[in-house]
């Protein structure tokens, strides 16, 4: 399921968000021959390498849609040509803004799976953002068993089977934007953290891992971007207003 499915307003001009709001963008990575030349050529030498290395056409197709539709939106906040935007990175991979924008106060994070990226981003707000394409599972239990914690296991084995997959990947997704907000990824172990599910407030409840300090005050908010998509925002200080559009360029 595409883009074409998620009713989020359509916009690409976006204005800088406030103190306390998180604006969420909801991108294609479907892109014509054209618009993907253009993508690729905004890139920078080292993404546009890390492009070439893909294997696949349909694989390099979506990181270039990806890496470059999220160069338009920063270049958009920033007023700057999405060619000219430098980032660095975290010793776990986690990118910000570099250059003339290091001092900048905007935070950012992006996520993508299947045929749709989301892109998060604050003023001064740490933050992480996943989505994942609800698909099936070979290996959904044995997933499980390693990665989720007990009270995450009893509500995947009480669930009905056609909400198995759903609950499922708001699992993952919430743990993984936590662990993304961070800066840590999965150097901390996912089953430390027990998140609630389904119909339950998205809150983060406990953690055993020292280095996720004051984990009780973390916020999540659930999105499904389309019937096919879930995802989550974590945030480390509590509710924000969120915003959300779809890319349309």
């Amino acid at each position: 399921m595409s883009i074409d499915q998620c009713d989020w307003p359509r916009s690409c001009n976006p204005l800088t968000p406030q103190d306390g709001d998180v604006h969420v963008w909801c991108i294609s990575l479907i892109a014509t021959s054209s618009d993907y030349e253009d993508l690729f050529s905004i890139l920078s030498p080292d993404e546009q390498e890390r492009a070439r290395r893909y294997r696949f056409d349909k694989d390099r197709h979506r990181f270039v849609s990806c890496r470059g539709r999220v160069r338009m939106i920063l270049a958009s906040y920033l007023d700057e040509s999405a060619n000219l935007i430098q980032f660095e990175y975290s010793s776990f991979g986690k990118p910000s803004l570099a250059g003339p924008w290091a001092d900048s106060k905007l935070e950012f994070n992006v996520s993508n799976s299947g045929e749709i990226g989301l892109f998060a981003i604050s003023n001064g707000r740490q933050l992480g953002v996943d989505i994942e394409h609800i698909r099936p599972l070979s290996d959904l239990w044995g997933f499980a068993k390693r990665y989720f914690a007990e009270p995450e296991c009893k509500v995947l084995e009480n669930s009905d089977e056609d909400q198995l997959l759903l609950r499922f990947f708001e699992c993952w997704t919430r743990k993984e934007a936590i662990l993304k907000a961070t800066g840590n990824g999965l150097q901390i172990s996912p089953e430390r953290l027990v998140v609630t599910l389904g119909k339950q407030p998205p809150a983060l409840v406990s953690s055993s891992d020292p280095r996720l300090n004051c984990i009780e005050s973390w916020w999540l908010h659930a999105m499904q971007p389309t019937s096919k998509y879930v995802a989550a925002l974590a945030l480390p200080s509590g509710a924000a207003t969120i915003n959300k559009w779809q890319w349309n360029i």
